[in-house]
């Protein structure tokens, strides 16, 4: 019998070969693969490496864990939390701005009040 290729199978495939023609052939076929000599030890490599490489995304399970079993009620609440602080901090800091500049021309009209003629540069 003839060595068939993978090719030359497909070709009497297309040919209309009968059911037992076609065992006969494929039959033939043999698959002779070649594996490398290091072949395991090089797949645990990648595997330890890939490891490696997921601690660094640790923090990003962690956050899937703690928004998984609650759903997205959880992290809804965590971000109204965060923002809420967030807005009292920003809102703080520029109130003090604010006041500091407030104080800043009051004492300056003060001044102006008591002498009008005496120069402020800064208090």
């Amino acid at each position: 019998m003839r060595d068939f290729s993978f090719c030359g199978v497909l070709l009497f495939v297309k040919s209309n070969l009968n059911d037992d023609e076609l065992r006969r052939v494929l039959q033939t076929w043999k698959v002779d693969p070649k594996i490398p000599r290091n072949f395991a030890r090089d797949v645990w490599e990648r595997i330890a490496t890939s490891e490696e490489a997921s601690v660094g995304s640790r923090w990003w399970i962690t956050l899937k864990e703690l928004v998984g079993p609650v759903g997205g009620t959880r992290l809804a609440l965590s971000a109204a939390t965060i923002g809420l602080v967030l807005g009292g901090f920003t809102g703080a800091m520029e109130a003090q701005q604010q006041n500091s500049q407030i104080q800043q021309q009051l004492a300056t009209k003060y001044v102006r009040s008591v002498d009008p003629y005496q120069r402020v540069s800064s208090l």
